[in-house]
């Protein structure tokens, strides 16, 4: 009868750890699931941040020795300074004579010195388009045509070798 009541002790014993088992292994997949779960939703927000436009405008400045701020780049080459915003849609030269601005807006420049102000403008204007007869300008700013798609030309460079369109900003 001693003997019995052993094995009866023995067999409840190893019920229970089976139970005790049975939890652990469903609190370890639970665990396991929450995990998975955590762990892909991050990748997802981090794959989805490091691939914001602003964020890879940003890595390609950086990369080609521009310094950048909060929210611009800039990069200083022959007294010539050139600012790109990678959170919006602005690129600026900056030298002795103007400041150009280049946006999804018709570019405009700022002469030095001078209260004058040259504007290009068309009715339908496309971002980043070349500035050709097709524009109004006054003749006093004709000169800076040149100049003027010579940047735009970079700006779109800068913008396609990060693969970011004008647009995304």
């Amino acid at each position: 009868m001693v003997q019995s009541y052993k094995v009866k002790k023995v067999k409840q014993e190893k019920r229970k750890l089976k139970d005790i088992l049975k939890k652990y292994k469903i609190i370890l997949i639970i665990g396991l699931i929450i995990l998975v779960i955590l762990s892909s939703s991050g990748f997802t927000v981090w794959y989805k941040e490091y691939n914001k436009p602003s964020n890879k405008l940003k890595r390609y400045l950086i990369s080609n020795n521009y310094e950048c701020g909060k929210s611009t780049c800039h990069k200083e080459v022959d007294n010539v300074t050139y600012t790109v915003s990678y959170k919006k849609d602005s690129y600026q030269v900056l030298n002795e004579t103007y400041t150009l601005n280049i946006s999804k807006k018709t570019p405009y420049i700022v002469i030095k010195g001078k209260t004058e102000t040259c504007s290009y403008e068309k009715e339908d204007y496309e971002p980043l388009r070349l500035i050709d007869d097709t524009f109004i300008y006054d003749k006093d700013c004709e000169k800076y045509i040149e100049d003027i798609n010579k940047s735009i030309k970079d700006y779109k460079d800068i913008l396609d070798k990060s693969k970011v369109d004008i647009s995304e900003l």
